[in-house]
């Protein structure tokens, strides 16, 4: 239980996932993409939604895919108590106020309500990178 380290091959070295923290507007036409660990990228589409997860060739310095977290995504806990479980999105749910947005996520025998941060999107319906034994 928990988050631990996973030894990788080395096609999985080069990519990273970045979720998507926030964005801003730099120049017209342009978007300055604010990342989970600090990275920030210059984007021209606004398809872009906070909690997304990009792909990024590290070799290549560009954008492989994009991972939605939306209904059916593969996601791993991040954060709380159940922090290293895989599950499957279910539902999001979208507040007002200072009332922070929640997801619920299937992890098998049950189903839980996580605020928006602890998820982090790994795949659409499987991982796209090495998780553990369970993934």
């Amino acid at each position: 239980h928990g988050l631990h380290l996973v030894p990788i091959d080395k096609k999985e070295s080069g990519i990273k996932l970045l979720r998507l923290a926030g964005k801003g507007c730099v120049k017209k036409g342009k978007l300055q993409a604010h990342f989970h660990d600090g990275t920030n990228l210059l984007v021209d589409t606004k398809a872009y939604r906070t909690g997304d997860v990009i792909v990024f060739d590290i070799p290549g310095k560009k954008v492989k895919d994009l991972i939605k977290l939306e209904k059916n995504a593969r996601v791993l806990v991040v954060g709380g108590n159940n922090m290293g479980v895989l599950g499957t999105v279910e539902n999001i749910i979208v507040t007002k106020g200072s009332k922070r947005n929640e997801v619920i996520v299937d992890i098998g025998k049950r189903k839980i309500a996580l605020p928006h941060d602890y998820v982090f999107a790994i795949g659409k319906h499987e991982p796209v990178i090495k998780i553990g034994e369970g993934s």
